[in-house]
């Protein structure tokens, strides 16, 4: 499984949306890991929180890639 790690962020967090670029259903800091589910259209992915804040890890949604960082869970 593809694995991803939040950077780049230099203010706030990384919304996690319902829909591309819809309603924010969480935040993600820089470090926080998500699992790669599916490519939607450029930017988005659709991703499952892996280690996030402890109240929405395994919760998934819509994150600009561009903030994501890729390495396989091995």
């Amino acid at each position: 499984m593809k694995m991803k790690n939040i950077n780049n962020i230099q203010t706030g967090q990384l919304a996690l949306r319902h829909s591309p670029g819809g309603e924010s259903r969480a935040g993600l800091n820089n470090g926080n890991t998500v699992a790669f589910l599916r490519q939607g259209d450029e930017p988005w992915v659709y991703v499952r929180i892996v280690d996030g804040p402890s109240a929405v890890n395994g919760v998934e949604g819509w994150v600009n890639s561009n903030y994501l960082s890729c390495y396989d869970d091995a």
